[in-house]
């Protein structure tokens, strides 16, 4: 989020911090000093106090010792006495001898009724005006006596206090001169700063055409050179951008050009090329549809060439029966003997029994034909036994091994009904069938090809072909799919058997096909379909299951 560039408050500002900051500095400063003046004045005072009561103390000593000898001598002292005392003077305040004993020999006027005790703490006493004292009266190195006195400490506190007053307003003045000095120099500071702060705000604002005013050699000096220099190479900077934006337009004009260009060129590529998918589509379906016919075309060519077996021996057998009838039409007509009808009949029998089986397996053959025929032209549902189904279409397979080393080995389950397509069904067998003889055998090479159809349970079949022959690698499985994609090309190969497999299988009969292949260990090809096509949408859950 932006910060904003108006000026702080006056609570947060740096003028108000360093002027703050000095002021708190300078105020310690003269705390320290005031508090340390004072201190040394209580301590000269002390030492004065204390000065003042020893000199005092031997001044009275040296006065009172010779009058202690004798009683006599009191009445003498006492007016001495009264002369010592000097109220007015801030010297002795009041006086009262006393013997060894403690008993009072003498006083003077303005003696508290009750003795106060003595000062022994000076430091604490002298500030109250008066101090409390107590000397002993040596004569010859004896005690004689003791005096009480009372010293006056009024000038001394009077004089601490003018000077305490003294210090205090120098103290002030001083601060207020500082104060004073301070303001200017942050009022001059803080007018720099404001300067260069507008310069900056301008900045930010778009207006790169600022500079400000270098006065004097401080700090501020080199950081008012400093944003000269870098408003210099903003103002340089923005030059070179708008030159390079300028450019980038010119760029950007040309590349709009070619862009337009490129467009109407892949526009025109892109509808050559829709042609051109439009195209190999009905290539695709061409060539789809013309590999049914030929695969049509060759089952037409085994069964006629399967067919022309029993026929040729119903023709041969028909011949001999003919011939055989003519000679025994002659035989009759000029005398007919019982030997000679007997031979006629039994050839006859013969002759018919031969025809018979030869017309009822070419009737089989033309009966199967047409079945497969019919459904492989046709992608009519309609119930059908997938058994007989299967059996149907490899019988009109079987030509084509005729001459080969292969055998065709089946498990087919009975009484599978299917509601299904059994003309695309047999297209995938026959592909599959096809498939196995063109790629997983070489010509004189045997194996064995194996067919089962098993019902996984009430909905779906299974159907397995598999071969012993080549095997595959895993980059042709991969692409085994693929339309046009074959190893045989020119040899025979058209690249389209099993991508129909896979439509016919994924598409119209609604399964699943999966193809499991090794070099050398044969392919095997695993369909699962649904037993009624119209109530199944897929049958693509058992792939793979051993069950």
């Amino acid at each position: 989020m932006p910060q904003s560039l108006n000026a702080p408050p006056l609570w947060r500002s740096l003028r108000l911090r360093l002027g703050a900051g000095a002021f708190v500095f300078l105020s310690t400063i003269f705390a320290l000093v005031s508090v340390n003046t004072r201190r040394v004045l209580e301590e000269v005072a002390l030492e004065s106090s204390r000065l003042a009561a020893a000199q005092v103390a031997q001044t009275l000593n040296l006065a009172l010792a010779p009058h202690t000898e004798s009683s006599q001598t009191l009445a003498r002292i006492q007016p001495y006495l009264q002369e010592l005392v000097t109220p007015q003077g801030g010297g002795v305040l009041y006086l009262v001898l006393l013997d060894e004993r403690g008993r009072e020999l003498a006083r003077t006027d303005a003696v508290p009724a009750v003795l106060p005790p003595v000062d022994h703490d000076l430091a604490g006493a002298w500030t109250r005006g008066l101090l409390h004292l107590e000397q002993d009266i040596l004569l010859g190195g004896q005690q004689v006596g003791r005096l009480r006195y009372g010293l006056s400490s009024t000038l001394l506190r009077d004089a601490s206090d003018r000077l305490k007053r003294q210090n205090l307003i120098t103290y002030g003045l001083l601060a207020l001169a500082l104060v004073l000095v301070l303001a200017l120099l942050l009022r001059r500071l803080g007018q720099r700063l404001n300067r260069l702060t507008d310069a900056g705000t301008r900045m930010a604002k778009g207006d790169y055409e600022q500079s400000v005013r270098e006065e004097g050699h401080d700090e501020l000096t080199l950081l008012a050179r400093v944003f000269n220099r870098m408003a210099a190479a903003a103002r340089s900077r923005i030059r070179e951008l708008e030159s390079s934006q300028a450019a980038v337009r010119e760029l950007n004009e040309a590349l709009e050009a070619r862009v337009e260009q490129r467009t109407a060129e892949l526009l025109t590529a892109n509808h050559h090329l829709e042609q051109t998918l439009a195209d190999l589509r009905r290539l695709q379906a061409s060539l789809v549809q013309s590999e049914k016919l030929a695969s049509l075309g060759s089952l037409v060519a085994a069964v006629a060439h399967e067919l022309n077996t029993p026929i040729g021996n119903a023709l041969t057998v028909a011949t001999g029966y003919a011939h055989k009838a003519r000679v025994f039409d002659e035989q009759a007509r000029a005398r007919l003997q019982r030997q000679t009808l007997e031979q006629f009949l039994t050839d006859s029998a013969e002759a018919a029994e031969l025809l018979l089986r030869n017309l009822l397996k070419a009737s089989e053959l033309i009966t199967s034909f047409k079945h497969v025929a019919i459904d492989q032209t046709s992608s009519k549902r309609r119930h059908h036994d997938l058994a007989r189904t299967l059996q149907d279409i490899l019988t009109t397979l079987a030509p084509a091994l005729k001459h080969r080393p292969i055998q065709v080995e089946t498990d087919l389950e009975p009484d599978v009904r299917m509601n299904g397509y059994p003309g695309p069904l047999g297209q995938v067998i026959n592909n599959l069938y096809n498939n196995a003889l063109l790629h997983a055998f070489d010509a004189d090479q045997p194996g064995v090809m194996h067919i089962s159809a098993h019902r996984i349970d009430e909905q779906r079949v299974r159907l397995t072909f598999t071969d012993d022959g080549h095997g595959m690698d895993e980059a042709t499985l991969h692409r085994i799919f693929d339309p046009f994609f074959t190893t045989r090309l020119g040899r025979g190969g058209s690249g389209l058997g099993m991508h129909i497999v896979h439509n016919i299988v994924v598409g119209l009969l609604q399964g699943q096909i999966e193809v499991r292949s090794q070099p050398g260990l044969g392919t095997q090809v695993e369909i699962v379909l649904p037993i009624d096509v119209g109530t199944h949408a897929s049958a693509s859950s058992d792939l793979g299951d051993p069950s």
